[in-house]
């Protein structure tokens, strides 16, 4: 971490996130993505704070459970949904060819990102977390945007790219709860600094360099080979139909 950024840390200790009120705990479990620096279920050498604990027995208000719930059931959303896409499209070259220039961009996000997080470690502040705080999700929604154009439909577009919101969404809120619960006033602080979603213009420098080791093992090129193979059925099935 930078020296500004550590003194915004202890000037934060008593703040909250500038972008509202955030709520509900989330388990990641085995998906390799996560906001700012963590993902619960990756814990590399930090102990687990009781406090921080969710799920059935803990004390939470009805609409925290519900956020909770829509969290963890994120990860099944994606594989469904390129089921779907693969299933329902109807591609030509001109939906393949834009829908790939998307694809593209959402993976470039996504393993510039990769190649900083230390899930669970601190809390990332380098490359594109210096911009936004959730670049992992921006890149999936790149992504999963790309998979809809490629497919040719545009209600069913419409259709997933709505059920994407919501799932992450609340995968954001819940995880920046559960951020704030571990690393208290310097994530506190990074969430005053980086917004979440829309750069503004100014970058917050990290202290952290991009690793392509991090890539790999933060699972970055699964992504990317599963992006090269929906692409690869969709020319296939323009070709042979």
């Amino acid at each position: 971490m930078s020296r500004a950024f550590e003194q915004a840390s202890l000037a934060g200790e008593d703040s909250e996130p500038s972008d509202g009120v955030v709520v509900g705990p989330v388990e990641v479990g085995e998906d390799e993505e996560g906001s700012v620096g963590c993902t619960i279920g990756a814990w590399s050498g930090r102990r687990r704070p009781d406090s921080c604990e969710g799920g059935a027995g803990s004390r939470q208000p009805g609409h925290d459970k519900l956020i909770h719930a829509l969290a963890r059931r994120r990860t099944f959303f994606f594989p469904v949904a390129i089921i779907v896409i693969l299933l329902m499209g109807r591609p030509t070259w001109a939906s393949l060819a834009i829908g790939l220039s998307l694809v593209a961009a959402g993976e470039a996000v996504r393993v510039w990102a990769a190649g900083y997080i230390r899930k669970c470690v601190e809390v990332t502040a380098g490359g594109p977390f210096g911009w936004v705080r959730n670049p992992l999700y921006l890149g999936s929604f790149l992504v999963t945007l790309g998979y809809c154009v490629m497919a040719g439909r545009p209600v069913l577009a419409a259709v997933v790219m709505l059920i994407f919101c919501v799932f992450h969404v609340a995968a954001v809120f819940s995880e920046e709860q559960y951020l704030t619960c571990l690393f208290g006033a310097e994530f506190l602080a990074y969430c005053k600094a980086v917004p979440r979603f829309f750069p503004r213009g100014v970058r917050h420098r990290g202290t952290e360099r991009f690793s392509a080791r991090l890539v790999f093992e933060n699972r970055e090129h699964v992504s990317v080979i599963c992006a090269a193979v929906v692409a690869a059925v969709f020319a296939l099935h323009i070709l042979f139909r």
